[in-house]
C-alpha cells in the first residue's frame, strides 16, 4: 500500500513530478436490471422500505485516474457488497476515466453501474442505461451530476441517499484560480477567469472542466444523508455552509488528500450497513489508515460536520468578525495554522484566526460551544507532509489579510458564508 501513498495534487504537472501513475483497464459487465417486485393486489408496485442508496461519483478523467480505478476495485472487492433483491441496499458507481493514463484527447464514455453479489456470492458490475449520458459526457459538470442523481432517485427509491465524490478540488476558490491566480489578480488575462468555484476535473485536451460549488448545490435533486468529499482542500466553512441546504452531514479534508484517498475496502460496509458508523466511521477509517503510516505518508486531516447545526457558528462568527474586523484584515498570516503548500495561501484554520485576533475567554467559550455543536469528528496527524499541524479546529477559512483585492471582492460577492457573517466587507 505504501507505494500508492502519493500526493493527490491539484494539477497533473505537479503530480507527475512526484509519482508515476499506474493504470489498469476497467471492465464493466452489462447484465440484468434490478429484480422486479411483485405487484400487490391493489395493482401498486411496493416500494422498498429502509433501503440505503450509496453512489460513488468518480470524476477521474485527469491525473488521478489510476488511483480512482484502484478505489473502484477496492470497493468492488471490499468486505461488504449488497445483494440485488428489491429490499437490498444499493451500491452504485458513476465513473469517467481515460482509456489510458495521461490520454485526455481520446473520448472516454462515462458509465453508471451497480455493484452487487450474485447468487454464487460473486461481485458483479452491471452497467445501467442512463438517458442523457453519452460517450463525450463531461463528469465534472453540474448538469451531469443532476442527470445521474435524478436517475438514481427514480430508479432506486430509498429511505436515504448518500454520495462520495472522488477527484481533484480547490475548495471555495474560483475555477482556475488555484493554478493561475495571476489571471485574476491583474497580471494575466482577467477575461479568461470564469467566476466559479472548483470541484472535480475533466481534463479534455488542455481544457479543464470543473464544477461550481453553487451549481453543485442546485444540481442535487434529493436530500443527501451524507456527502463525503475525497478531494483536496474542501474542508472549509465556506464549502460546508454552501451545501447545508441539500446535505445533512459532510466529511472532508482541510489539507490536500494523499492520492490513495479514503478506505474504499470498508466504505460500503460503513455507509450501507446499519450500526457500522456511517460517514463518521468512514472518516475515522481514513484517518487511521494514514496515522498508522510512517514518514510523509503519515499525513491526514479530516472532519465530519453536521450541516444542520451550523447556524450558531455563523451567529458567533458574525459578531466576532465585526468586533475584530481591523485586526483580522491586517493579521500577519505567518503564525496562523495553514493547510496549504507552496504559495497557495487561501486556507487557514478558522478558530486559530480568531484566537490570534485576540478574542477573550467568554468569546472563546462561545466559539468552542458553537464548533462543538456542529463538528461531529475531527482528527489530524502531527504533520501534513511539511506542514506542522499544531492547531486543528476541523474547519478551514479564508484569511482576508492574505488575499488579493480581486479575491476579497469575489469572496464578498459570491461566497454564501460571507453573506451570513460579513467576513469581508
Amino acid at each position: 500500500m505504501s507505494g500508492r501513498f502519493a500526493y493527490r495534487l491539484l494539477t497533473a504537472a505537479l503530480l507527475l513530478l512526484t509519482l508515476g501513475v499506474s493504470c489498469r483497464k476497467e471492465e464493466f459487465r452489462t447484465g440484468d436490471q434490478e429484480d422486479q417486485p411483485r405487484t400487490s393486489h391493489a395493482g401498486r408496485i411496493p416500494q422498498p422500505r429502509n433501503r440505503r442508496v450509496m453512489l460513488l461519483y468518480s470524476a477521474g478523467y485527469n491525473s488521478l485516474s489510476g488511483y480512482l480505478r484502484d478505489d473502484i476495485d477496492d470497493l468492488t472487492n471490499g468486505d461488504f457488497i449488497p445483494g440485488k433483491h428489491i429490499g437490498d441496499n444499493v451500491l452504485l458507481v458513476f465513473s469517467r476515466l481515460p482509456v489510458y493514463a495521461g490520454n485526455y484527447t481520446t473520448p472516454s464514455a462515462p458509465a453508471l453501474f451497480r455493484i452487487y453479489k450474485d447468487g454464487a456470492g460473486k461481485a458483479v458490475r452491471d452497467t445501467l442505461d442512463v438517458p442523457g449520458i453519452g460517450p463525450e459526457t463531461i463528469a465534472s459538470s453540474a448538469e451531469t451530476v443532476n442527470t445521474v442523481l435524478s436517475f438514481v432517485k427514480s430508479a432506486f427509491p430509498g429511505s436515504t441517499y448518500g454520495m462520495v465524490v472522488s477527484s481533484h478540488g480547490t475548495g471555495w476558490l474560483p475555477e482556475g484560480y488555484f493554478t493561475n491566480p495571476e489571471n485574476y489578480d491583474g497580471s494575466g488575462d482577467i477575461w479568461a477567469a470564469p467566476e466559479k468555484r472548483s470541484l472535480g476535473q475533466d481534463l479534455v485536451g488542455k481544457v479543464s472542466h470543473e464544477i461550481d460549488l453553487k451549481d453543485l448545490r442546485n444540481a442535487i435533486p434529493m436530500r443527501l444523508n451524507y456527502l463525503i468529499l475525497d478531494v483536496c482542500l474542501m474542508g472549509g466553512v465556506e464549502v460546508a455552509w454552501e451545501l447545508r441546504e441539500v446535505v445533512d452531514t459532510i466529511a472532508f479534508t482541510q489539507t490536500e488528500t494523499l492520492a490513495y484517498g479514503f478506505d474504499y475496502e470498508k466504505m460500503a460496509r460503513r455507509l450501507l450497513v446499519p450500526g457500522e458508523g456511517g460517514a463518521t466511521r468512514a472518516a475515522m477509517d481514513y484517518f487511521e489508515q494514514y496515522d498508522s503510516q510512517t514518514g510523509q505518508s503519515r499525513s491526514a486531516t479530516v472532519s465530519v460536520v453536521d450541516l444542520q447545526q451550523m447556524d450558531p457558528l455563523a451567529e458567533v462568527c458574525r459578531d466576532l468578525f465585526e468586533k475584530y474586523r481591523d485586526v483580522i484584515a491586517t493579521m500577519n498570516p505567518a503564525p496562523v495554522q495553514r493547510y496549504y503548500r507552496y504559495d497557495k495561501h487561501w486556507f487557514y484554520d478558522l478558530e486559530d484566526i480568531l484566537l490570534r485576533a485576540g478574542i477573550d475567554d467568554e468569546e472563546q467559550a462561545k466559539l468552542k460551544a458553537a464548533m462543538d455543536q456542529c463538528i461531529i469528528y475531527k482528527a489530524a496527524t502531527p504533520y501534513f507532509l511539511s506542514i506542522p499541524i499544531t492547531h486543528f479546529s476541523g474547519l478551514s477559512m479564508f484569511l482576508p489579510s492574505n488575499g488579493s483585492d480581486y479575491l476579497k471582492g469575489w469572496y464578498r460577492e459570491n461566497v454564501s458564508w460571507n453573506e451570513a457573517t460579513a467576513l469581508v466587507k
